[in-house]
């Protein structure tokens, strides 16, 4: 451990980043709290558990739960509704829709893929005048 705190040391020195110990956490699977501890300890940063949000996505929740998926879908909604889609362009149109493909093909749950296929979907009509 000793070593990859060294390694770090010389990365941030090269670098000039540097770690932040309040919002750095260690996770472990199949490992006791003593070495998590002591792993923390040299890090000097807190021991969390799973599930935790990264960068607002659940990691190691289950994934098919609603509950899961909810802040998601919501902070979706709110963003897709305040946009402005009468100014895209149609370079803009088309980024949307190809985004949609992607979507469709790496969304590993289908229920939240229909969500926000809808959501996607309702606010494309209403701003871009299309019909179903």
């Amino acid at each position: 451990m000793v070593c990859i705190r060294q390694i770090l040391d010389w990365f941030f020195d090269l670098s000039g980043l540097k770690m932040n110990p309040a919002k750095t956490v260690v996770c472990g699977v199949n490992v006791n709290n003593q070495e998590l501890e002591s792993f923390a300890g040299v890090f000097e940063c807190n021991v969390g558990s799973f599930p935790f949000e990264y960068l607002g996505v659940p990691i190691g929740a289950y994934y098919r739960r609603e509950v899961t998926w909810s802040p998601i879908i919501k902070k979706f909604r709110k963003k897709l509704s305040g946009w402005k889609g009468r100014c895209l362009s149609m370079g803009g149109r088309l980024i949307m829709r190809f985004s949609q493909v992607f979507l469709y093909i790496t969304c590993p749950y289908s229920k939240l893929l229909k969500v926000l296929l809808k959501s996607w979907r309702d606010f494309g009509e209403t701003s871009f005048g299309m019909v179903r």
